[in-house]
């Protein structure tokens, strides 16, 4: 039988696996390029240099939902607040994805919950936090690099979350 944590007695001695976010950013798409995901150049390790989506860890004591993680993140590392993003949204953010495979994150076990913002135009994003500075960019979702040049399992989640919008009509 598991013991139980002196200060959360509903918590085990176990190994727990933590729970970030990913959010999947994307303007309406044009009949020249399609939709476009903002990006950003990770500024430190794992992946240092690499294409990223905003996003990062639950902070256990200030996110009360995790649309909450969603918008601290997407401010932290882009510097967009909430009310300039509801302000622009088409609809409801969309939880797209959960990933957690168990090696799928060199900082251990993270499983990250993946959410699409769709939103009308591109509004000007500034990379800081761990991102690294300059790097916020808006690229086509038809153009988007090899996966080698991704954090993560990044690329395929941008591809997963906008699928719906190439299927052949």
């Amino acid at each position: 039988m598991a013991k139980k944590h002196p200060n959360a007695p509903f918590t085990y001695d176990w190994p727990m696996a933590n729970v970030a976010v990913d959010i999947v950013l994307t303007t309406e798409p044009s009949e020249t390029e399609g939709c476009k995901v903002l990006l950003l150049r990770r500024g430190e390790d794992p992946y240092k240099g690499q294409l990223a989506l905003p996003g990062g860890f639950l902070d256990v004591l200030e996110d009360r939902t995790l649309l909450d993680a969603d918008f601290r993140e997407l401010e932290e590392e882009t510097k967009l607040t909430r009310d300039q993003l509801e302000e622009l949204l088409i609809g409801d953010p969309i939880q797209t994805e959960v990933l957690g495979d168990i090696d799928r994150h060199p900082r251990g076990r993270v499983v990250s919950v993946v959410f699409h913002f769709r939103i009308r135009d591109e509004i000007k994003a500034v990379a800081s936090d761990d991102a690294e500075p300059g790097s916020a960019q808006y690229i086509p979702v038809r153009l988007l690099p090899d996966e080698s040049e991704f954090a993560f399992e990044h690329r395929q989640t941008v591809l997963n979350a906008v699928y719906e919008e190439y299927l052949p009509d």
